[in-house]
């Protein structure tokens, strides 16, 4: 197994890490800590709707290779379109309590999962066409570990952090990982 150049790996975890720490967020964390706030199990339940751009991205994939194969777009600027919505989607989601602001919760949640399932389309690309076949199992391996960190931080870190500072500078602090990992992506 060959090993990409330094900094494409540094990009490949920056890329991964960023999209799946909001996915993680609303698929591991957001139902304990609504739950722990006597949320209904039903519409707990609901929120797996916001999973559907992750199971549904391939029907705008295309589109998506299109554009970043567009001279003055690429997959740079998909990445970074989306990781400003990304970014603007928690800091407005920090803004507002999970339970009595519900109704206004689930469309920036679904614009979020959008983005960050959008941004997986740029970045397996990214990848596909940074590392060369020898060096595509060592990418994988980058992308299972980037996740896995993603899980933590979005899931199990969410939770921790929801309990020492509250919802709002919990979100605020996440936002400020995802802004750090941009920098090292792409």
């Amino acid at each position: 197994m060959k090993r990409p150049p330094f900094l494409t790996t540094l990009s490949l975890t920056g890329l991964y890490l960023a999209q799946s720490v909001p996915l993680y967020l609303v698929a591991a964390a957001l139902p304990a800590i609504l739950r722990s706030r006597g949320v209904d199990l039903a519409v707990i339940g609901a929120l797996g709707a916001l999973l559907a751009p992750w199971v549904l991205k391939a029907a705008w994939a295309p589109v998506i290779d299109r554009l970043a194969r567009h001279p003055h777009i690429g997959r740079k600027g998909v990445v970074l379109v989306c990781q400003v919505i990304t970014l603007a989607c928690t800091c407005i989601l920090s803004a507002l309590d999970p339970v009595t602001d519900a109704v206004r919760f689930f469309p920036i949640l679904m614009t979020m999962s959008l983005s960050s399932a959008t941004q997986d389309i740029a970045s397996d690309g990214w990848a596909v066409e940074h590392l060369t076949p020898e060096q595509q199992a060592f990418g994988n391996a980058i992308q299972a570990g980037a996740v896995a960190f993603g899980v933590l931080i979005g899931g199990s870190g969410t939770l921790l952090l929801v309990d020492i500072l509250g919802w709002q500078t919990t979100l605020l602090v996440i936002a400020a990982l995802w802004g750090v990992s941009h920098c090292h992506s792409c």
